[in-house]
């Protein structure tokens, strides 16, 4: 910085030290960082939690619309198969006996998918945002609002972890659903073409 001297037509150069710039705000510090941490920290689970429970809800949503088209696909083939194979006599049982064999191609992927994708929907244990009312009320020796903070973002850590297991489970499972769902045609389609061939080799 450069100041005018006392001097006429002289300048003085001084160059401004460490100790003349402003102290920078640190934020919470001493004995008040201990609490800014806690709430900081607990706001951070409680939207991680939040998170979580968006991304569930989810895959439920998936789940539930693959279990639709599922219904319709297995109604459509049960109600293929009794309309090809009702009212037919002895003379055309054979015929019968193929389209109903044909048919497991099909039920056999469909209900390992309705087997997967229910298992999205078992029942679990799952860590949601908000302290027991009636632990917050306990009495304690020496309560203190940062010990209280503290205590419960140990239990949402837990909980975080545990959910996280949670919905790895559910997206195999629906993965694992949705594979089968996919591949029904396919192997109904093979499986029906083999059974044909074997029904006229013979």
């Amino acid at each position: 910085m450069s100041e005018q001297a006392d001097q006429p037509g002289s300048f003085e150069i001084r160059l401004g030290l460490e100790e003349d710039a402003p102290e920078p705000n640190w934020g919470a510090t001493g004995q008040d960082f201990r609490l800014w941490r806690a709430k900081e920290a607990l706001a951070q689970v409680e939207k991680r939690l939040s998170s979580q429970a968006t991304t569930l809800a989810a895959y439920e949503t998936r789940t539930s619309s693959l279990m639709g088209w599922l219904s319709a696909e297995a109604l459509a083939t049960i109600g293929a198969v009794v309309s090809r194979t009702s009212g037919m006599d002895a003379e055309h049982l054979a015929s019968a006996v193929i389209w109903m064999i044909g048919s497991i191609g099909f039920i056999i992927p469909m209900v390992l998918s309705a087997f997967y994708l229910s298992n999205v929907f078992q029942k679990k244990i799952w860590t949601v945002v908000g302290a027991d009312a009636e632990w917050l009320m306990e009495d304690r020796e020496y309560p203190s609002e940062v010990e209280y903070l503290e205590q419960i973002i140990e239990v949402y850590i837990a909980g975080i972890q545990d959910n996280e297991n949670i919905l790895d489970r559910a997206m195999d499972n629906l993965q694992a659903g949705r594979a089968c769902f996919l591949l029904t045609p396919i192997i109904g389609f093979f499986w029906v073409i083999w059974i044909i061939f074997l029904s006229t080799s013979h």
